[in-house]
């Protein structure tokens, strides 16, 4: 079988997003640029609207490949191990009082069309974000509670936040009502993507959202297929090795695997396989073996914790304490 790329047949098991964004990001596997790589997955994205997208089926995948944001989650040289770090921003200033942030941007991204990545493509980001109609993740999730400004607009009281300031071309300062250590790092997810001047409320309006990062959605036909291009203007650090990536929709999971053995697709991602696939598929090609095309990718992830608040130690003077810590 073909390895155009040096990626894996399947990846088994809960690491299916890393292994996709490592080939984006040219982490795993050789580091042979140009061509075309070509994926499947079982299902459409929930969407590609920065705004709306959970992360569901690909969609924050997507987003991370097309998405220069203020601050990233990139690989440690040294280590590999993914931290927090600017991207866009060049350089910030945090208040003695945790409150106010202040970020000198980058003056070298543009998106796909060529336009400037300015302090106002991320405020339109945080004022869309906010707009009622859209009902976007971050107003459901509660990430823009803290700003100041931010529950008139979320109510529909004011068409922008008051705490997200345009200083100049590019420089953006956003002021909290109250200390919130997580801030940067929500900086680093989809929703905070920059987006273009007139951006409607619409979800219409973002079924191709434009490209800030290395690559952008060149085409789009929904349930069937997605095509990356490489962003021509893109002005960051982040390696893109495959000059396109088409994005296959594919539902028959065992239709997947035949492809991928055809040589007609690099990688498949399947869970949920009956025991004798997996039998059989180790038996051919072997498990996690060096250079190997059958890998199984475990990752630490924790979706939920779950508290009985009837306890005793949710109770009397400790309670309020108790809770702040947990949260």
């Amino acid at each position: 079988m073909g390895r155009r790329l040096g990626l894996s047949l399947l990846a088994l098991g809960t690491g299916l997003a890393l292994l996709v964004s490592a080939a984006f990001a040219g982490t795993h596997g050789d580091t042979r640029r140009g061509g075309t790589l070509r994926v499947m997955f079982g299902a459409e994205p929930d969407s590609v609207d920065p705004a709306l997208a959970t992360g569901s089926v690909g969609s924050w995948t997507l987003l991370y490949a097309t998405c220069a944001k203020l601050f990233n989650t990139l690989p440690d040289p040294d280590t590999g191990i993914r931290r927090t770090a600017p991207e866009v921003v060049r350089s910030f200033d945090v208040s003695n009082d945790g409150r106010t942030y202040t970020f000198e941007l980058k003056r070298s991204f543009r998106f796909h069309n060529r336009m400037p990545v300015t302090a106002r493509s991320f405020a339109d980001a945080f004022n869309r974000n906010a707009r009622p109609e859209l009902n976007s993740l971050v107003r459901r999730r509660g990430w823009l509670q803290e700003i100041v400004g931010a529950n008139a607009a979320l109510r529909g009281r004011a068409t922008t936040i008051s705490g997200v300031q345009v200083l100049s071309r590019y420089r953006l300062r956003v002021r909290l009502s109250r200390r919130a250590g997580d801030f940067v790092a929500r900086l680093t997810m989809p929703p905070f993507c920059p987006i273009l001047p007139g951006t409607p409320s619409d979800p219409a309006g973002m079924e191709r959202p434009p490209g800030s990062g290395p690559y952008y959605i060149a085409d789009r036909v929904p349930n069937r297929r997605i095509v990356l291009e490489r962003n021509p203007y893109y002005g960051g650090s982040r390696t893109a090795n495959p000059d396109r990536i088409v994005w296959t929709i594919e539902r028959d999971a065992a239709e997947r695997l035949r492809a991928t053995e055809r040589d007609e697709n690099d990688f498949a991602g399947v869970f949920n396989v009956r025991d004798d696939v997996v039998r059989t598929l180790v038996d051919r090609y072997g498990l996690n073996r060096p250079g190997g095309q059958f890998l199984r990718l475990p990752s630490l992830t924790t979706y939920l914790f779950v508290f009985n608040p009837d306890r005793r130690a949710f109770k009397g003077l400790g309670q309020a304490p108790l809770r702040k810590a947990i949260n």
